[in-house]
């Protein structure tokens, strides 16, 4: 196997690792909530225990190459959205979260609707879109991974501009070297990097929600 192609292999299995620490993370923190009942708890418990089996299985696959090795890599270069409490309780505002992992969009949708929002979801960028003209602008934020098939968070972030611009965007990434960024992440877009807490999330849609209001306003 060529250094690149192992290269690649890392970065697709520190991606979904990310993923999965972001879901377990979610779970757990919506097991600790106020309102959490059994259910709540033993459906959270059922996905971490998913998303432990799975990311024991990633441990396995690194282990077979024994050059594999996981280095954390500078953040500084990345422009990070920093994490704040949420300065106020959602007013009945309508999220749309589009990512192809299963368990992060579904564990987002749940804080986020814990919070009060109304929640969309979407698990590509061209699903999104679709999503966006049938709301006919009853959409306060979207919320898109960066790597997803058919149409990636970059290139959605791009026609919702056009199409949509109206409508604020905070884009999440689960890879920690920032490969999948380039040269081309523009700098007026938020990043909120995986795993992230519930608080983080609720942190970071408030603040861009409220960027949208205020650019409605303008």
């Amino acid at each position: 196997m060529t250094d690149s192609r192992r290269d690649a292999g890392k970065a697709e299995i520190a991606h979904e690792l990310n993923n999965l620490l972001a879901a377990i993370q979610g779970n757990a923190d919506l097991m600790r909530g106020d309102f959490a009942g059994v259910a709540a708890i033993t459906e959270g418990l059922d996905e971490i225990d998913k998303a432990v089996t799975r990311a024991r299985d990633l441990a396995r696959r690194l282990l077979l190459d024994s050059s594999a090795l996981v280095e954390a890599a500078p953040a500084e270069s990345r422009p990070l959205l920093q994490a704040r409490p949420a300065p106020h309780a959602s007013r009945g505002q309508t999220i749309l979260i589009a990512d192809d992992e299963e368990p992060v969009r579904r564990v987002a949708s749940r804080l986020l609707a814990r919070n009060g929002y109304a929640v969309r979801e979407a698990a590509n960028g061209a699903e999104a879109l679709q999503v966006l003209a049938a709301a006919h602008g009853a959409i306060d934020l979207l919320v898109s991974d960066i790597i997803m098939p058919e149409m990636g968070g970059l290139e959605l972030a791009r026609r919702v501009a056009n199409e949509f611009p109206n409508v604020p965007i905070l884009l999440i990434s689960g890879y920690s070297d920032g490969q999948e960024l380039g040269q081309s992440f523009p700098s007026h877009l938020d990043l909120l990097q995986k795993p992230f807490s519930g608080t983080e999330l609720t942190a970071a849609v408030a603040k861009c929600v409220a960027r949208g209001k205020q650019g409605k306003a303008g």
